[in-house]
């Protein structure tokens, strides 16, 4: 996650004012765990002050439950994609 927070800082300092960011789990699936979500918006914040956060809900086949997992900790803004769910193209 550090990495994550150092590059988005990177881009905040060329110019950058919005970020969209997912978390992971150690094994580099995706994840919606809320506190991972919490530390990344906590370093987002401290390292890119007054930045847009964009959080992935977790919108993917078999998110189940997870689905939205970040929406406790308060983003700036939310993005869900179903296209695994047959929203898309009907």
């Amino acid at each position: 996650m550090s990495e994550q927070i150092e590059s988005t800082q990177e881009a905040f300092e060329a110019g950058a004012s919005l970020v969209h960011a997912h978390v992971r789990n150690d094994d580099e699936t995706p994840s919606s765990d809320p506190e991972k979500f919490a530390l990344l918006k906590k370093g987002l914040e401290k390292h890119c002050p007054g930045m847009i956060i964009q959080f992935s809900t977790g919108g993917r086949p078999g998110a189940g439950k997870e689905l939205g997992g970040m929406s406790p900790i308060g983003p700036d803004m939310a993005h869900a994609a179903f296209a695994g769910y047959g929203a898309v193209g009907r």
